[in-house]
This record gives structure tokens, sequence and C-alpha cells, in this order.
């Protein structure tokens, strides 16, 4: 009898690890097209790593601290929202509108701001391969991490120029405009002209 009963408690056990084992995977959380203004989002109970906040009106949110790796806020309405100590590894926001809005502290590598207008970039941690391509950024870098982004055709002449940021790797071309008193050679970025990987180059001064 007792023999039995090990036996099916085993049973019961392994049936519930091959449960866990073969359960799908959660979907992100979605909020696309929602319009959720002037919400405190670090009160929701939502794991929000990958969210979809695509087209959503999110003005005035706040996500500080929040963890948003992988998250989409392409053509978002984001003005006057608030990232401030945020996790945006990847996060995608190209189309969303930019406005009064703080990043500090905030982790962005590899995040997409591809022709954003009106990027404050003013104490972000760390946009390490970040696509900025034809971004418009202002703001004061102070120890911000730019190393290997993607600065082709940005326009940095309202940055302030901080000498503690890291721009080793970063990529740009003759149409990037750097701000006043900066030298990409001296602080190892890569001039690359047209889209051939191999024409990549340590930078010159022109």
């Amino acid at each position: 009898m007792k023999l039995r009963f090990q036996l099916i408690a085993t049973y019961l056990v392994l049936a519930c690890v091959g449960l866990a084992s073969t359960g799908t995977a959660k979907e992100p959380s979605n909020h696309e097209g929602e319009d959720i203004r002037k919400q405190d989002v670090t009160k929701w109970r939502e794991d929000l790593r990958g969210a979809n906040f695509r087209d959503a009106i999110a003005s005035e949110c706040n996500f500080e601290g929040l963890d948003l790796t992988d998250a989409d806020f392409r053509d978002a309405n984001l003005k006057y929202a608030r990232f401030r100590n945020s996790t945006l590894t990847r996060a995608k926001f190209q189309g969303a509108l930019f406005e009064s809005m703080s990043f500090q502290y905030a982790k962005m590598d590899g995040a997409n701001l591809e022709e954003q207008k009106d990027f404050d970039c003013s104490q972000v941690l760390t946009l390490r391969s970040a696509n900025l391509k034809g971004a418009q950024i202002e703001g004061q870098p102070e120890n911000t991490d730019f190393r290997e982004a993607d600065l082709r055709d940005a326009d940095l002449s309202q940055v302030t120029y901080f000498p503690n940021a890291r721009w080793k790797g970063a990529i740009y071309n003759s149409r990037t405009i750097w701000m006043k008193g900066f030298d990409p050679e001296r602080a190892g970025c890569i001039l690359k002209d047209g889209d051939d990987d191999d024409d990549a180059s340590p930078a010159k001064k022109k």
C-alpha cells in the first residue's frame, strides 16, 4: 500500500512537471491604440517586457523605473511621458511623438530612435548600439554611453558637449552634424559613408 502511494505521488509530480514544461509562453501585454493618457503605469500589475503600445495615446504617463525591454512605442503619443530609471533595451520609438519627455538614467541599449525629433538625451545612462540615424538630438549627456550607436545623418548641434560621454565605435557619416567643440576622431567614432559596412573607417577631421 505504501509503495502504491509513493508511485502515485511520483506520477503526479512528473505530470505537473510535464504540464509546466509544455505550457505556452505568456503573450506580451497589448495596449495598441489605447488611450492611457496621464496613467501611472508603475501601478499596473503587468509584465511590460515586449509590451505593445503602438499608436497608443500615452501622453503624461509615468513609466519610471519599469522594465520595458523590447517594448513597442512606434507612432505613440508620448508627450510629457516620464521614463526616468527605466530599462528600454531594444525598445522601438520610430514615429512616436516626443515633447518634454524625461529619460534620465534610462538604459536604452539598442533602442530604435531612427529619425526621432526632439530627443532629449540629458543624463540618459546608455544608448549603446542604439539606432539614432537621422535623429534630432539635444540635451546634456553628462556620462552617456553612445558606443557603437548609429549616428548617421543625425543632428547633434543642440547637444552640450561633455567629455565624460563615451563615443568609441559610434558610426557617423559626412551628413552627421556634431556639437560645437567635438572631435569625432579623438573620440574614436567611425566614419561610414554609403551602405557597405566595409567602408567604415576611423573618423577623420575635415
